[in-house]
């Protein structure tokens, strides 16, 4: 199975907009690595998860081929991760000519539908108008079947109540290997964690939104102490083991100051390696 991060940020990227804090500013300055879109992951080439407003330059920077995706998996439709209007460039003849003429299936939940229909009319029902493009209602636990040869399960997600909100599990069909995505999510709900007892994963990337801020129980988003919370407590489910790599991923510029200490992004990288997670950046492949 091979992931590309695509983009390593939460909602208001790194360096955010029009920020001036010490993190944005070294960032700013710094380049590379420390510079985020908003989080998004191509897996095999031809499947996304999320589709965010940053989508063209992260795909460009990170190599990949948007052209080539056939399915896209949403977590959940807040701006961030959802940019149905970047969609529309998929419309034929002016904006795009398509010589496959392979549907795109977008996968996700009942806002993402509606978005969709208003900026593509007809992809709600099935036939996207000049884009190919097709929704499908994705229900939790409900396996989705990939033009990547990957399995993907909807699972509940700490996250919006006012939607229903995501991780996904990916398990590729020739291989066995299974990847799990936990983004936008606090601590895993109940439900999830039954469904997940006993499936080992071979590669678990955890939300670190809060990055130095936060507890250990922390709703809605995690940082790094509620990831190691959530690490054990994975590994005591029979989901991970000492074989299991760890990604921490979805990072605001706000967790890097928490009570006023400026903690720098590489100094946040040894303390994640120290915790066993390896620290996500844009265009930053993986292979399991």
């Amino acid at each position: 199975m091979k992931i590309t991060y695509i983009g390593t940020a939460a909602s208001e990227g790194l360096p955010a907009l029009f920020c001036q804090c010490p993190i944005c500013e070294a960032a700013r300055k710094n380049g590379g690595k420390e510079i985020r879109g908003r989080a998004a992951v191509c897996v095999n080439e031809t499947l996304l998860i999320d589709f965010p407003p940053d989508i063209y330059y992260g795909a460009m920077r990170a190599g990949v081929n948007l052209s080539k995706v056939l399915d896209i998996v949403g977590t959940h439709a807040h701006s961030d991760h959802f940019a149905p209007t970047e969609l529309s460039c998929r419309l034929e003849p002016v904006l795009a000519k398509r010589i496959e003429k392979d549907q795109l299936h977008f996968y996700g939940n009942q806002r993402h539908g509606a978005q969709l229909n208003g900026t593509l009319p007809g992809a709600k029902d099935g036939h996207g108008e000049n884009s190919g493009l097709v929704f499908d209602y994705a229900e939790s636990f409900k396996p989705i079947e990939t033009a990547a040869g990957i399995i993907v399960t909807p699972l509940p997600a700490d996250h919006d109540k006012s939607q229903e909100c995501r991780m996904m599990l990916l398990e590729e069909k020739s291989t066995g290997k299974t990847f799990l995505y936990a983004h936008d999510t606090g601590m895993f709900p109940e439900s999830t964690m039954e469904f997940l007892k006993g499936k080992r994963c071979d590669l678990i990337s955890l939300d670190c939104t809060n990055v130095m801020l936060g507890g250990d129980e922390d709703r809605n988003h995690m940082g790094i102490r509620t990831d190691v919370t959530m690490k054990n407590r994975l590994i005591e489910n029979g989901t991970a083991d000492e074989n299991t790599r760890w990604i921490c991923h979805h990072f605001s510029h706000n967790g890097f100051i928490p009570r006023g200490r400026v903690y720098p992004q590489d100094e946040f990288e040894a303390i994640a390696a120290g915790y066993g997670f390896t620290m996500s950046y844009d265009g930053m492949k993986v292979e399991i």
